[in-house]
């Protein structure tokens, strides 16, 4: 979460949170559409013919200790289940590292219940996976498909170049930096209206996902 605050003078102030909605309606916000994002990319593995998904993700916590909700976990569970693709103890949470993706990853193998397809929360977690199949003799996308969140500059670089979820951070805070400056340049120092806004977040499409054996 980032708040972006302006200041025009002593008794005045504007605030803006990015990457996070506030329950306060008067508020205005700019996320990233994660449950858009989630479902597009498990339509994706569907459409490949992914029976089966894991998810690998991380735990986030807020400024009073507790866990903050990730609506990619939510989100993931809820197209599956449409889809009646099996996830069931496929879900996993540690942290959003490369570390807890090789971590999670290796546990599963060892568990010997993989699915054909890996849902990764993030970039980095994808990465770990991929590491940790690799080392244990499984091929990427042949034996199971991979994909990531962010497209981060790395995602491009790893073998194969990793199939990912596009996250416009960037023109995210470009949006919130133009808010606050419009409600600064007002003269109540507010927008016309509050705003919720979700930017989409566009499938990358690489090499690290495949159609699964089975469906050969």
């Amino acid at each position: 979460m980032v708040v972006l605050c302006g200041v025009k003078s002593t008794s005045t102030s504007v605030i803006i949170f990015l990457d996070m909605p506030v329950s306060d309606i008067e508020i205005t916000s700019f996320s990233l559409d994660f449950e858009q994002a989630v479902t597009d990319g498990v339509e994706y593995l569907y459409g490949l013919g992914h029976k089966s998904a894991a998810f690998l993700g991380g735990t986030e916590y807020l400024g009073d200790g507790s866990v903050f909700s990730d609506k990619r976990q939510t989100a993931f569970i809820k197209a599956c289940s449409k889809r009646n693709i099996a996830y069931k103890c496929l879900v996993v949470k540690e942290e959003f590292t490369v570390k807890a993706g090789y971590e999670m990853m290796l546990k599963m193998i060892k568990e010997k219940d993989l699915p054909t397809a890996v849902f990764a929360a993030n970039d980095s977690i994808a990465i770990g996976a991929m590491k940790a199949l690799y080392e244990n003799g499984f091929e990427i996308p042949g034996d199971i498909s991979v994909m990531g969140f962010n497209n981060t500059e790395m995602s491009a670089y790893t073998h194969p170049s990793l199939t990912t979820m596009s996250a416009p951070v960037y023109e995210m805070g470009a949006y919130g930096v133009d808010a606050v400056s419009a409600m600064l340049n007002s003269k109540n120092h507010k927008l016309p209206y509050p705003m919720r806004i979700y930017l989409p977040c566009r499938l990358t499409e690489r090499a690290s996902c495949g159609v699964p054996k089975l469906c050969k």
